[in-house]
């Protein structure tokens, strides 16, 4: 069993084939801080802290305890934490996030579970800077 391997598998079909792939795998348990560049996925479990200007993806069956700090966010699995993604962050199939996350587009597929707070931005405004408000409930219906 490899706990960590390059795979150009699993991963959007419009990502660049020069960028770097890693996946940490399904059986794997990793504590501590990663910081990298390229894309990862993990499949594991996980509690830390994470930074990348690139893409993290967590799999349908990663646990993802963490502070994390990337350029997009694509969940899959279960994640608990704070998240600041600058671009997108993508909460998709039976998701579970249960945190706090800052990023400039949010997407969550029905199905989703989503506990917390989300604030959206523009750039590196501060939330008094691009008129955020506070909102106390939402409701997302399809």
């Amino acid at each position: 069993m490899a706990l960590m391997r390059k795979s150009e598998n699993n991963f959007n079909s419009n990502e660049s084939e020069k960028e770097s792939h890693t996946v940490l795998g399904q059986k794997a348990v990793f504590e501590g801080k990663l910081v990298y560049q390229g894309h990862l996925k993990i499949d594991g479990e996980f509690k830390g802290d994470i930074e990348t200007e690139d893409t993290l993806i967590l799999g349908e069956s990663a646990v993802v305890s963490a502070t994390i700090k990337v350029g997009s966010l694509i969940v899959r699995g279960v994640f608990t934490g704070t998240a600041q993604v600058k671009e997108k962050a993508e909460l998709l199939g039976q998701a579970k996030f249960f945190g706090n996350i800052s990023t400039k587009s949010l997407i969550i597929e029905d199905g989703v579970i989503f506990e917390g707070e989300c604030h959206m931005h523009k750039g590196n405004a501060s939330p008094k800077e691009r008129g955020a408000v506070e909102v106390e409930s939402l409701s997302i219906l399809h």
